[in-house]
């Protein structure tokens, strides 16, 4: 987690993960720089945690603790920082990569009915 002497804003956070489990986040800002930390895996690995991301989203649909506040606030402090283009520039991969599996499972589709063979091929009987 974030220790170090802090000039400015601390917030912290408790959301549930996907799979139940309860986390720990918190985020300071630190001259004028605003820095998250999770207590998940990832968070602790310093990989990206989509516990912070939904939050900083503004998703509170996972949110445990009652600061709903302390959100809409967060959401301010990233306007205009690395944090909103990096997140801006992740919404457009996430989107691409949906339709390039979109595509992919078109295209699978496409192949497996221009391979099959004719319904009553598959009722013969190997011999």
């Amino acid at each position: 987690m974030l220790n170090y002497q802090v000039n400015g804003a601390r917030m912290k956070f408790l959301v549930r993960g996907k799979k139940g489990h309860w986390h720990r986040i918190t985020f300071v800002q630190n001259s004028g720089q605003l820095f998250g930390s999770c207590a998940c895996p990832a968070g602790m690995r310093g990989e990206f945690c989509s516990h912070r991301y939904r939050l900083l989203k503004g998703r509170m649909s996972y949110l445990l603790s009652d600061n709903t506040d302390d959100v809409e606030r967060l959401m301010g402090l990233i306007e205009g920082t690395e944090i909103e283009a990096a997140m801006t520039a992740l919404k457009a991969a996430e989107k691409m990569h949906k339709k390039s599996k979109e595509g992919r499972r078109a295209a699978r589709a496409r192949f497996a009915k221009a391979i099959r063979p004719p319904a009553n091929d598959y009722k013969r009987k190997a011999g």
